[in-house]
């Protein structure tokens, strides 16, 4: 009896160390999956949108909306707001991820003279490609089960560095004089046709579509003006960057779509 007592004991022990660190065992199994997950799908999305890739059906499937905010400078500073969800092709994705986070656009629709800076944020919220073939589908719940991301994607014209040493003095000998020239105008041609993408995945996101459409509008809202707003989940941050050369091929519509592509002619 003394012997299974001490078994017994021993038995107890164990389990109660066992039982201690299971859920933090657990916990760094969930963090390593969804690493890897985020991990596979940045390269990815880089990729489609450097390449200007338009027939990713599977995007279609994976990304449940995108969020865009526009925000012309002007003295109205308004903030407009485009919902899109539901698409048909992957080209009405890769377009939408793919606008440039400054533009000069028309003050007034069809004036084209007087441009003001349009500055954009485009937030997707993404369904990772790996995992469960179960949640890969188009049920609702299955969804709402689904790891989950969201994706901001940033565009940016590469600062090409100009200083006050490119400026032409009076002392400038000739020689001088073109050698600042030619370097203005290289880094003119590089800030008119190099783009630097920044891809941001926050996770996790909870809950469906809807609530995270919801919560992101008022939490831009809040910071445009000024206001406190606290967030649900999005613990875990990573960044992708690429550089972009090449000025973006632009489809005009109901909704604009823009295309990066190796093959779009440099503008001088």
């Amino acid at each position: 009896m003394v012997e299974v007592a001490i078994s017994l004991a021993v038995i107890g022990f164990a389990m109660v160390a066992i039982m201690g660190v299971l859920p933090t065992g657990l916990n760094v199994q969930k963090s390593n999956r969804e690493d890897t997950l985020v991990n596979q799908d940045g390269p990815y999305f880089l990729e489609a949108i450097r390449g200007g890739l338009q027939f990713l059906q599977t995007l279609t499937n994976n990304v449940d909306a995108i969020v865009v905010f526009s925000t012309p400078d002007n003295r109205s500073y308004r903030t407009n707001i485009t919902v899109a969800q539901n698409y048909r092709w992957g080209r009405d994705v890769v377009g939408r991820l793919s606008y440039p986070s400054f533009e000069m656009r028309p003050d007034i629709e069809g004036d084209t003279k007087n441009l003001i800076p349009t500055y954009r944020e485009v937030y997707a919220k993404v369904r990772a490609f790996g995992g469960s073939a179960s949640l890969m589908g188009t049920n609702e719940d299955s969804r709402n089960f689904a790891f989950s991301y969201e994706l901001k994607s940033e565009i940016i014209p590469y600062n090409a560095g100009f200083t006050n040493s490119l400026r032409i003095l009076t002392g400038d000998t000739a020689a001088v004089k073109e050698e600042k020239m030619r370097l203005w105008r290289e880094r003119q041609n590089v800030a008119t046709n190099l783009y630097e993408v920044r891809l941001t995945m926050s996770w996790p996101i909870y809950g469906a579509t809807t609530n995270w459409i919801t919560e992101k509008i008022s939490e831009v809202g809040a910071r445009i003006n000024n206001k406190a707003f606290t967030r649900r989940g999005r613990s875990n941050q990573r960044v992708f960057r690429t550089l972009l050369a090449g000025p973006p091929l632009v489809e005009r519509g109901a909704q604009d779509l823009f295309f990066f592509s190796p093959t779009n002619q440099f503008r001088r």
